[in-house]
């Protein structure tokens, strides 16, 4: 009988060791958890199981005491024992998820290397051998048995084997982060108690207090029409849906409650809004908070994308902050980027959060802004979540593309919840095109003119550009230069101060009311392109209380409150030095 075997050093305290039989046995149990809601609860928990179990050799063993006496980390390499046994358990390439847990998925040509190397390692020997007199169940009795869909999906879909993989990976690396927690904070992480599917009631009582204290529109009938047929397109199957809103149809209301009924309908636990800008990340997630989360209550929305500062100390951002690391809440307010990060990297803190898309309800928001290079991968594993993962994916946007032409959709079925658009298109066109080309005005005529307006945005192509129409106009009236230069919360503050907006870039409009009864437009060799894109509403609610803005805040004519912002105020400009990496995914955010 071999000594008591250990996964981590003392914790601070009590002085504690973590058992390793606990730590294998632990990691298991959750990852069949999450595993469970793909039909891989059994594969997931036998690669949990493994994923430590080169911790067992002696030399492995020394280390957590070392450290503890000189500090510093154990550093010595624990993955190839697990990912052995994996490989002779007859499951191949899921044994990159043990090799992988720490540094990331290899691809086949290491895994291969490592294998062969392992074949002869003799800590690879003596961990199994230890470990197995204290965990027996490591050398199970009957194969592990994959997903039932797998056959199925192996001669329909080339890529849902590679889904798979890092699925159940997802589920191990989240399972060993959380166990390990345990151990080093002596309390475990409770789940969050509310699900997406409970959440229907909640949206719908939300929406309708907030619309008895709205102001009127004319529109408002048809804005009920849409979020109606929305709600009665969610009694539909699990699958593609696309939702065809113009701009100012209440697609953010819609698109959520189509999510949530879609979610009572099915049982299905989250919903995760992706969205392309970060203005309208921060606008959508203002808005379902208001609908959603109840004071008193755990919050059930969280808001994940690079300009939240999620260790500024202010109530409410611990649970936020570990609740990004694998998005465990019921409505999840993301970027694109964030989503396909999750998808595609091969790093575990990103994938930790994969495996909560799986029977969950994914809403692309602005799906005509994904970047054409990426839509056959992008498309390909959105068809694969929907057929094999139990997830819906909804395509929000005012100009649809036509993804089924795509060849990954070729086949898939995508159902229309706007049985016909065409009429809600032309009731809501509320824009008049005007070319000022001949003559050509300066930008000093058309700071004048805009200056005349009482309410007025002016897109340019370039931050220089824009920095000079701010300085032409302001000559003649007080003016407001909005750019994603600035930090997001001055941005937001900025839109309670004046009426003259003077954007950089692709500046972007959130689906609420926001003021506007002019747009001109000053972009160079992208006008053509920027006429045809951007449009604004006209403001709904009156600017009457010119001491008390529409977010509240006491301005005085300007942004007192910096982390103050007007609902229905969305805009933000991309200079366009960083539009490829908005687009392109060259950068996280």
């Amino acid at each position: 009988m071999v000594d008591r075997l250990w996964a981590h050093s003392a914790r601070d305290g009590d002085r504690l060791r973590h058992g390793l039989a606990d730590h294998l046995r632990g990691t298991s149990w959750r990852a069949s958890a999450f595993g469970e809601v793909f039909g891989a609860g059994p594969l997931a928990a036998h690669c949990g199981l493994l994923h430590d179990v080169g911790k067992g050799s002696c030399q492995w063993q020394r280390g957590p005491i070392n450290a503890e006496r000189l500090g510093g980390r154990v550093g010595i390499p624990h993955k190839h024992a697990g990912t052995w046994l994996l490989d002779q358990h007859g499951l191949g390439i899921m044994s990159a998820v043990v090799f992988g847990h720490h540094g990331g998925l290899p691809d086949a040509t290491r895994l291969k290397k490592e294998l062969r190397f392992a074949d002869t390692d003799p800590l690879v020997a003596e961990a199994i051998r230890r470990v197995g007199e204290a965990v027996p169940e490591i050398h199970p009795s009957e194969p592990i048995a994959p997903p039932t869909w797998l056959t199925e999906a192996a001669d329909a879909d080339p890529y849902a084997l590679d889904l798979l993989v890092r699925m159940v990976y997802s589920t191990v690396v989240d399972a060993d982060f959380l166990d390990t927690e345990q151990h080093f904070a002596g309390v475990a992480r409770p789940f969050h108690p509310v699900s997406a599917a409970d959440l229907a009631e909640r949206f719908e009582q939300g929406r309708q207090n907030l619309l008895e204290n709205k102001p009127k529109s004319p529109i408002d009938g048809l804005r009920q029409e849409v979020y109606r047929q929305c709600v009665e397109a969610a009694q539909g199957p699990r699958g593609i849906y696309r939702i065809p809103a113009p701009t100012g149809s209440g697609k953010t209301f819609a698109a959520g409650g189509f999510s949530l009924e879609h979610a009572r309908v099915h049982g299905m636990k989250r919903v995760v809004v992706a969205v392309p800008f970060m203005s309208i990340t921060e606008q959508n997630a203002s808005v379902y908070r208001d609908l959603l989360d109840a004071e008193g209550e755990h919050p059930v929305v969280l808001e994940h994308h690079s300009g939240i500062d999620l260790d500024d100390g202010r109530a409410g951002r611990r649970w936020q902050r570990l609740a990004a690391e694998n998005w465990d809440a019921p409505f999840v307010v993301t970027t694109t980027i964030r989503l396909f990060e999750s998808l595609f990297s091969h790093k575990p803190a990103a994938m930790r959060r994969m495996h909560r898309l799986a029977g969950s309800v994914i809403v692309l928001d602005e799906v005509q802004a994904l970047p054409d290079r990426l839509l056959s991968p992008i498309m390909s594993a959105l068809r694969s979540l929907t057929q094999w993962f139990g997830a819906t994916v909804v395509l929000a946007s005012a100009t649809q593309p036509p993804f089924e032409l795509l060849s990954p959709l070729h086949g898939t079925r995508i159902r229309d919840v706007i049985v016909d658009p065409k009429p809600l298109y032309k009731a809501l066109s509320r824009v008049r095109y005007r070319w000022l080309l001949d003559p050509k005005p300066t930008m000093a005529q058309i700071a004048e003119q805009a200056a005349a307006e009482p309410q007025v945005l002016v897109v340019v192509n370039t931050t220089r550009d824009a920095a000079r129409m701010h300085e032409l106009v302001e000559e003649h009236r007080p003016a407001l230069h909005l750019s994603t230069r600035m930090a997001a919360a001055h941005r937001r503050a900025a839109c309670c101060a004046l009426p003259v907006l003077i954007g950089s870039g692709l500046l972007t409009e959130a689906g609420a009311a926001v003021a506007e009864q002019a747009l001109l437009a000053v972009a160079g060799l992208l006008l053509a392109a920027a006429a045809g894109m951007w449009w604004l509403h006209r403001r709904r609610t009156a600017r009457a209380d010119a001491t008390a803005g529409s977010c509240g805040c006491r301005t005085g004519g300007v942004a007192a409150d910096a982390e103050c912002a007007p609902r229905g105020s969305g805009f933000r400009g991309i200079p366009a030095s960083n539009r490829s990496a908005q687009s392109g995914f060259g950068r996280a955010t």
